[in-house]
């Protein structure tokens, strides 16, 4: 008897990741005008171009946009922030919206964390010349990895781990914590077992590649 999985072309298997199922491309393809769709389908509010500072933190600058035009000329061309505050203590004159945040549209998702739709986007840092900027630990990496592929002839691909540690109220009974338990372990064998997989389910959903 012939099953589903004697066919010769696989399955399409529905994307985990919102954009991409909205859209119905990788997120590789995506241009600008896609996420004006797709914000538009899903019936966002808001445009955060998220970043890393000099500090090592997770930083936002929010748009509501007013138009078309204005959510196309974010998502294109970014917007200007003040470097000195950013990156403090690296040369950077205060006093002026001196660098560059630029969107790259690939890095697209919905933000789950926000209490209004929002469309969040992570960003670079150019300097008022269009160049990398120096000072942002973004272009460092990207700096490294080129030295690498230069040196080498070889590409550098790096992942961070996101990992992170449950405690319980004393008053929380659970079955098992024995050590050996821990590992591959679920309910009821181990606490926060739906956590993890609404946890794995939230960053599937950004984009995240995740098992």
């Amino acid at each position: 008897m012939a099953t589903d999985f004697d066919r010769t072309e696989p399955a399409r298997i529905t994307p985990a990741s919102i954009l991409e199922r909205t859209l119905s491309k990788p997120s590789s393809a995506w241009t600008e005008h896609d996420l004006a769709q797709a914000f538009i389908t899903l019936d966002l509010r808001q445009v955060a171009l998220m970043h890393v500072g000099g500090d090592g933190t997770l930083k936002a600058l929010d748009f509501a946009p007013r138009s078309h035009d204005h959510f196309l000329n974010i998502v294109r061309y970014g917007e200007r922030a003040d470097g000195s505050s950013l990156f403090p203590g690296t040369g950077i004159v205060a006093g002026a919206s001196d660098i560059v945040l630029k969107p790259r549209v690939e890095t697209a998702f919905v933000d789950p964390f926000s209490s209004e739709g929002t469309l969040a986007i992570m960003c670079g840092h150019a300097t008022r010349t269009g160049d990398p900027l120096p000072q942002s630990a973004d272009t460092v990496v990207r700096g490294a990895a080129a030295a690498v592929r230069r040196a080498l002839g070889i590409e550098l691909c790096a992942l961070g781990e996101v990992e992170y540690f449950l405690g319980h109220a004393d008053h929380v009974a659970v079955e098992d914590t024995a050590e050996e338990r821990g590992y591959h372990a679920m309910a009821p064998f181990v606490f926060g077992h739906d956590l993890r997989r609404r946890a794995l389910a939230l960053l599937a959903e950004m984009g995240v590649s995740v098992k």
